[in-house]
Parts: structure tokens; C-alpha cells; sequence
């Protein structure tokens, strides 16, 4: 045999079980041990298992009869000792003299020592496999088995405890229509859909499809509804091919499902609370429907001056309120994308408005408002979208109302316009806004208006206006109000959204988004003796020609 064509192993043996050098081939890349060093007794050294090699693999060919494929596990030694045993599988026969005399035994075969690796390890994931799927053991989840034709071919004991069913009476069933059905025989599912869902989802792996899951509900034996789980990942064959479906169920221990339990009554809370929102949104549309028609029949009569000023405040009121109920997608202020209106607007009547909206909180609480506002005001002219000013300017206000001290306290709203040059075509407006606690008696005395003389306690609102470059107006306002001021709880609410939010908490977080929606911002400065609202926003101007 030439030296380059890989041998298979081959030794000989005498009858002393003494390993005969010119039969040893040259395998030395394969156990290790050069030739020189095999003078010895071989079961004391070399053999894995001796005894099997002496009595089946030596004795029957020393008798003269030739024994095939006896396996021979042996050691390794020097640098092939680190892959551990080899296997080889050989032939043997027994060697004769010229007299026909039985002198040895000859053993010619090949390594399989890669191949016996990897049966070995298949035969231990087939034993894992085997015996997870039929260990009785609670923590093995249940588990069933389909085929590439539609048949149940495992059920494991966890599957029997949870439906209720034996291994025995689902074997070699078709799984959907015989072991899972909507009639009263087999694992009998919620409805129909269920079990429509069902199939689709192992049809989708049966077909080569991920892994995926589906949670559906069925009955036991006991006539108990269950719910769980089922996670199916497709099983292939060495060709990648796709042989059938294997399935978990993840059934929830009883503090999940209590979990789910409420979760679900929330949602279905959560689903009756919408339905009555629409409902109600639904029935002020015609109320309002109602007061637009009042309105229009209004503006065609013959009104005075002040008469039309408060059928206009009435119309902003009423448009404001038809705004806030179609807001249907609050996600979509949550989310800052929402679009904003964008109209000419006059300043003087928005803040009106405003105060128009308080006015009534105000009288209930005891807590008087009065309002200075100068003829500038009502002269400005703004783009932009009124209606969300004036949502976002009254939340904020009646916050600032709910939180002053019962009786013998006022809210002052004034207004001092200042106005300042900067540059060429640059001016900056100065609108100041106070609020401040003061004796009822001063404000009668003062007639309610104006309160030059009247006794502060310490607090304040002031609104900026920027005129800047290119007719961009930036409205800053602040509403100051005394200490302890709104509880950190209610601000917290208003820069993060929870579950436990309150009723003015939603207020104030949706304010604040939908001043960042017109690139504003919202402070709130908590002072020793006072706390304030700081609100910048920013609307281009309209120059009007008699201004």
C-alpha cells in the first residue's frame, strides 16, 4: 500500500496478546504512540474496554471464525492524548501458519471515531428530547407535537393535566378538527375564531414561517375555561425541510391570571369610559349646533357696540368648546405633531375670553377677579391659532384661582403695556399681568378697576411681548400667585404623564404640550414667599395701518 493513500488501521495480534510491529501501518497519527513503544501487554494499556475486545473480539477468531464490525475504543498518547479515545471498527480474523496452525488475530477496519461523536450526541439530545417530553415533572411546560400531514404525534403529561386529556386519545388524531374543536368531543376551544386563528398560525409554520404566538382560551374536561399561550416553532429535518410543529403552552400562574383578570376589566372599563365620551361628544354637538344658529341670527340684528363685543366673546367660548371636543386624537398633543391653526387674531379679545372663563370659579371660591387692561392691547394683532391660546392661558389661570386661599383674597389681572425700540424695525412690548392678594374693601372702594391704592400681598403676573425683526411676536406670561403655591405633585403632573394623574393635573399637561406645539415653553418658579407660571410663546404680528 503506497505511503501517500490513507491506510485504514491495521494491527495483529500473537496469541500473548503481543502487538506485532510490521502490522501496525503506521498508525501512529492516529493513537499517538510510535511503533517502537506497542511491545506490551494491550489490555493493560491501550484498550478502552479489554474484556469485551478478549471475549468477542479475540476468542472467536482464535477458534477460527471470522467476527465483523467489533468496535475497539483505544487510548491516545503523546500529542494526540489531548482528543481523547478513538473508535475504530474492524474485522477480525485469525492468521495461520504454514501448517494451518491458528497463531494470531488480525484486525482490519476504519476510524469512525468523528461519526460515533456525533451519533452519540444525537442519541443524547434524542434521549433529552424523549425525556422532556415525557417527564412528569411540573416544571416542564405543556407540549404537543404535530406532524407535516395534521396529526398529534406527542402529547406529554403537563398537556394531559391541562386539558384534561390522555396522551392515548389524541395520538395520531389530526389536531385541528379532532384534538382541537368547537364541538363537544376532544379539547373543545371558546369559539370558532379561536380555532380559525389557530390554524392559521400553525398553517404560517407549517409553511416555513417564524416562530410565532397566539393566546387563545379552551375548555377542560372539568368544563372550566382556560386560557394560555401557545408559542409554535417549526421542526426540520438534516435536509432543512419542514416535518411538523412543535408547540408550548405558557400557562400564567394564578397571580398572573388575577393580573389579567383586572387587566382586562380595565380595559373593558377603559372601552365603556370611550364609548360614553363619545356618546357625550356626540350629544353636545347638537347644543352646539343649537347656540352657532343663536349666534348667526344674532349677528344680522341690529346690536349695539357692546352687545356685538359680547356675542363675539360668546362665539369664541362656544368655538373653543367645539375645539376641545373633537380633540379625538390626544395622542397626537402627547406626541407634539399636531397641527395648529393658524388665523388673525386680536390679543384684547382673547384675553377677555380669559377672564370671562374664570369668572364664575372665581365667585364660587370667594376670590375675587378684576382686570386693568389698557386700549393697546385690544389693538394688537396676532397669527396664529386663538382658540388653543385661549384653552391654554384659562387652564392655567383657573389653576392659579383653585389654589389661592378661600374668601377675603383677590386676583388682580392688569395689564401695563410698555413699549421698547431696539434697532431699526425692532420693538419690544412690556405687557405686565399682576395678580395679587388684596382687601375686598379696596377693591370697592376702587370700583373694582384700576386698584391703584389697593394693599398687595406679595404677588404677581406679568406677560411680555417681544416685537422682534420680521414681525415675530413673542408672548411671555406669568402668573404668579402666593406661597405654598401648587403642590409639587400637580407640577410633576404637568412635565409627566402617570396613571394617578388628577383631573387639574390633565389639564396642565395637556396646556404644556400644546404650548410646546407652538414652540413655546412652560415654567414653573416655586419663591420663598411666592411661586409663578413663566409661559413664552411666540405669534408673528399684524401691522394694521391705523396702528
Amino acid at each position: 500500500m503506497s505511503s501517500t493513500q490513507k491506510a485504514n488501521p491495521l494491527l495483529s495480534l500473537a496469541r500473548g496478546f503481543e502487538l506485532r510491529p510490521p502490522t501496525w501501518k503506521s498508525q501512529a497519527q492516529t493513537t499517538g504512540p510510535p511503533r517502537r513503544v506497542l511491545f506490551v501487554v494491550v489490555p493493560r494499556v491501550y484498550l478502552k474496554q479489554p474484556l469485551y475486545l478478549h471475549k468477542v473480539g479475540i476468542r472467536i477468531p482464535i477458534q477460527g471464525k471470522e467476527e465483523k464490525n467489533v468496535e475497539i475504543k483505544l487510548r491516545t498518547l503523546g500529542p494526540q492524548e489531548k482528543v481523547g479515545s478513538i473508535t475504530i471498527v474492524a474485522n477480525a480474523c485469525c492468521s495461520r501458519d504454514v501448517r494451518q496452525n491458528i497463531v494470531g488475530v488480525c484486525f482490519i477496519g476504519k476510524d469512525v471515531t468523528g461519526l460515533k461523536l456525533i451519533k452519540d450526541k444525537y442519541s443524547r439530545i434524542q434521549g433529552d428530547y424523549v425525556g422532556i417530553i415525557r417527564s412528569p415533572s411540573p416544571l416542564i411546560p405543556p407540549i404537543f407535537v404535530m406532524d407535516e400531514h395534521g396529526r398529534c404525534v406527542e402529547w406529554n403529561d403537563a398537556m394531559h393535566k391541562f386539558t384534561g386529556s390522555k396522551r392515548e386519545e389524541v395520538i395520531n388524531q389530526m389536531l385541528l378538527g379532532e384534538v382541537f374543536t368547537v364541538n363537544s368531543f376532544g379539547c373543545r376551544v371558546k369559539d370558532q375564531d379561536t380555532l380559525t386563528q389557530l390554524t392559521i398560525l400553525l398553517n404560517r409554520v407549517i409553511a416555513g414561517g417564524e416562530g410565532e404566538k397566539l393566546f387563545f382560551g379552551l375548555f377542560n374536561k372539568q368544563g372550566k375555561y382556560i386560557e394560555a399561550l401557545i408559542s409554535a416553532n417549526k421542526r426540520v429535518d438534516d435536509n432543512g425541510r419542514v416535518t411538523g410543529v412543535l408547540c408550548f403552552l405558557h400557562v400564567p400562574s394564578p397571580e398572573l391570571q388575577y393580573a389579567m383578570h383586572v387587566q382586562k376589566l380595565s380595559e373593558q372599563a377603559a372601552k365603556n369610559s370611550l364609548k360614553k365620551l363619545a356618546y357625550v361628544r356626540l350629544e353636545l354637538k347638537n347644543p352646539l349646533n343649537g347656540i352657532n344658529c343663536i349666534q348667526n341670527l344674532l349677528k344680522s340684528s341690529d346690536l349695539s357696540k357692546d352687545q356685538r363685543q359680547l356675542l363675539k366673546t360668546s362665539t369664541m367660548c362656544q368655538e373653543q368648546l367645539a375645539k376641545i371636543i373633537d380633540d379625538t386624537d390626544i395622542e397626537s398633543i402627547e406626541e407634539c405633531y399636531m397641527e395648529m391653526n393658524s388665523c388673525e387674531f386680536n390679543l384684547g379679545e382673547v384675553v377677555t375670553v380669559v377672564i370671562n372663563q374664570v369668572m364664575i370659579l372665581s365667585q364660587e371660591r370667594k376670590v375675587q377677579v378684576t382686570w386693568d387692561s389698557p386700549v393697546e392691547v385690544s389693538q394688537l394683532y396676532l397669527i396664529g391659532d386663538n382658540l388653543r391660546l385661549q384653552q391654554v392661558l384659562s387652564d392655567f389661570l383657573t389653576t392659579a384661582i383653585l389654589f389661592t386661599p378661600f374668601e377675603d383674597s383677590s386676583v388682580h389681572f392688569r395689564v401695563i403695556p410698555r413699549k421698547e425700540r431696539i434697532g431699526t424695525k425692532m420693538y419690544v412690548m412690556h405687557l405686565e399681568f399682576r395678580r395679587d392678594k388684596i382687601r375686598n374693601e379696596d377693591i370697592r372702594g376702587q370700583g373694582g378697576s384700576g386698584l391703584r391704592g389697593g394693599q398687595y400681598a406679595g404677588s404677581e403676573t406679568v406677560m411680555f411681548m417681544h416685537m422682534k425683526r420680521k414681525n415675530i411676536n413673542a408672548l411671555m406670561r406669568r402668573i404668579t400667585h402666593p406661597s405654598p403655591g401648587i403642590p409639587d405633585e400637580l407640577i410633576q403632573h404637568m412635565f409627566h404623564y402617570s396613571q394617578s394623574i388628577s383631573r387639574e393635573g390633565l389639564a396642565l399637561y395637556i396646556s404644556q404640550k400644546l404650548v410646546k406645539i407652538m414652540d413655546g415653553t412652560v415654567q414653573y418658579l416655586r419663591e420663598a414667599e411666592r411661586s409663578s407660571f413663566i409661559i413664552l410663546v411666540e405669534f408673528p404680528l399684524v401691522e394694521k395701518k391705523n396702528n
